[in-house]
This record gives C-alpha cells, sequence and structure tokens, in this order.
C-alpha cells in the first residue's frame, strides 16, 4: 500500500538514516516498512518531505511521481475542517461516513472537532474509496 521501501531503496537510504531523519527507531520503522505497524500520519509526511513526493504517491495512490520541495507540516485543525467539509458536500452523516470507513461515530466526530488526529489507515480509505487526494484532504 505504501511506497517506503521502494523510495527508500530508490534514494539509497539504509533504514537506519530514515529513521534517524524522521527521529524514530530504526525497529518503528522496519515495522512501517513491512506493514507490520501502521505509520503515524506525522510521520508520513515527515517522509514526504524527506523524499521530496506527495503524499498521494507516498500512499500509493497515485504513480505520478514528481519532486515536491514545499516543507510540510502537520495541521490538525485543517485536517479536522477539510473532513467536515468533505462530509457535508456529499451528504454524508457522520453515522453514514463512520460506516464507511470502518470507524465508529464517535471517533469520526473526533477527528471533524480536532479533539483525535485521523489516523493514517483512516485517511488512506477516504481518499481511496472517494478517489479523493491525501495531499488536498491534509492542506499540502
Amino acid at each position: 500500500m505504501f511506497r517506503l521501501k521502494e523510495l527508500r531503496e530508490y534514494e539509497a537510504y539504509s533504514m537506519s538514516e530514515i529513521a534517524n531523519k524522521i527521529h524514530v527507531s530504526k525497529s518503528s520503522y522496519a515495522d512501517w516498512e513491512s506493514g507490520k505497524a501502521v505509520i503515524p500520519l506525522k510521520h508520513m509526511i515527515s517522509l514526504a518531505n524527506v523524499y521530496h513526493v506527495s503524499l498521494d504517491y507516498l500512499f500509493g495512490l497515485s504513480d505520478k511521481l514528481e519532486k515536491i520541495f514545499e516543507f510540510r507540516t502537520l495541521n490538525s485543525s485543517r485536517i479536522a475542517d477539510q473532513l467536515k467539509k468533505f462530509r457535508i458536500e456529499k451528504g454524508l452523516t457522520q453515522e453514514e461516513l463512520a460506516h464507511e470507513t470502518y470507524i465508529s461515530r464517535f471517533t469520526l466526530s473526533r477527528y471533524e472537532t480536532n479533539k483525535l488526529l485521523i489516523s493514517t489507515s483512516c485517511i488512506y480509505e477516504l481518499c481511496k474509496k472517494y478517489s479523493l487526494s491525501v495531499d488536498k484532504m491534509l492542506g499540502s
């Protein structure tokens, strides 16, 4: 699903080098790359910055590889606003969107009110299902 290994090898980095660049342990990074654990969204953004690629490309939702040199940061309130705006524009209730993304309505409510940062797996499923751009949803 994610292009972690592909990009790391393409850029000729070791796992330790990438882990150091994004300030995590090598074992955490190895678990993300192997799919044993889900990488937190803030680290996906860090990796997109390291590799200078779109989040859509990193997430495997686009095959368009173009270099992006603008530094991106995590803006949780913008993400919450974008999520709520999307749901309303689609005419979905929280219950309906929660069901379609395999989360509870309570969790979705917490995402939309910026009480909880949306999970990497949830943003991936949402963007994949509705053909959305992760970059646009995250305000990148």
